[in-house]
């Protein structure tokens, strides 16, 4: 397994585009993050909202944390389609069967990459929710809401999932591109055409709300008590979307493997 990262390692060692799309990543992050804190510190007003240390504190900061990354992950989708059709492009899968590794462990070996990738991306968002946290709070209170950090691990992984499954499909970077922009676009729109209830079960949708807008509660709360005649969504329990979510996951991972596998590489 170690040699199948360095073979995805010695691929993106010297691309220059990767590291750059990571380190705006990992510079936009904490800037969008305490910008949109601060904004709806302005923005909802007590008893619907807290001031602005308080979403920096534990355990706010873990949903409010992931819930910013979790857009700048279309940013690092994109970085996957492009080194997943690179492959494609410069024939690399071919070289390394060419060169004595099996075509289960080429395509294992990109897989592998994505999950390991989805999980330093995760590790970076702690560490930047770990920070904030024990500037603005008591640490001991760190490990409450921390399983934030795992869903948006799920989540990252599923976006890099379906950001692969279409790369295999469609071949090309700018239409692979386009559409996987699309797709997060239409997601907007998708409870409008289908119903509240329905759109949470399509794979973009159930995907992208394991980081559910940290202050929707507030917001429920003030649009109550603003129309007696409203009524909240119905809404999924986190559980119910990581699973959905994972079935969905293996799923794109098993069809992008099987087309791959059949495909003369």
């Amino acid at each position: 397994m170690i040699e199948l990262l360095k073979i995805e390692y010695l691929k993106v060692k010297n691309y220059t585009t990767f590291w750059v799309i990571c380190l705006l990543y990992v510079a936009i992050v904490p800037l969008i993050f305490i910008g949109l804190c601060d904004a709806l510190a302005g923005f909802l007003v007590a008893p619907f909202g807290p001031p602005f240390e308080t979403y920096l504190s534990f355990p706010a900061v873990w949903n409010n944390v992931v819930y910013t990354a979790s857009w700048l992950n279309l940013l690092l989708g994109v970085l996957v389609v492009v080194l997943t059709a690179n492959e494609m492009t410069y024939r690399t899968q071919r070289q390394h069967i060419i060169e004595g590794v099996s075509r289960k462990n080429v395509i294992f070996s990109k897989m592998l990459f994505l999950v390991v990738f989805a999980a330093a991306v995760s590790l970076y968002t702690f560490i930047l929710g770990f920070i904030c946290g024990a500037i603005y709070s008591d640490i001991v209170d760190f490990y409450n809401g921390i399983e934030a950090i795992g869903l948006y691990f799920v989540q990252t992984t599923g976006y890099f999932a379906i950001a692969f499954l279409l790369t295999v499909l469609l071949q090309r970077t700018a239409l692979s591109i386009i559409i996987y922009i699309l797709l997060f676009i239409v997601d907007l729109f998708v409870p409008a055409m289908v119903g509240d209830v329905i759109s949470q079960f399509l794979p973009v949708t159930v995907i992208s709300d394991l980081t559910p807008f940290p202050f929707l509660e507030g917001f429920l709360a003030q649009a109550a008590e603003q129309d007696p005649n409203f009524r909240e969504p119905i809404i999924l329990e986190q559980y119910v979307r990581t699973i959905i979510s994972t079935v969905y996951i293996v799923l794109f991972a098993l069809t992008g493997y099987l087309i791959l596998k059949k495909r003369d590489i």
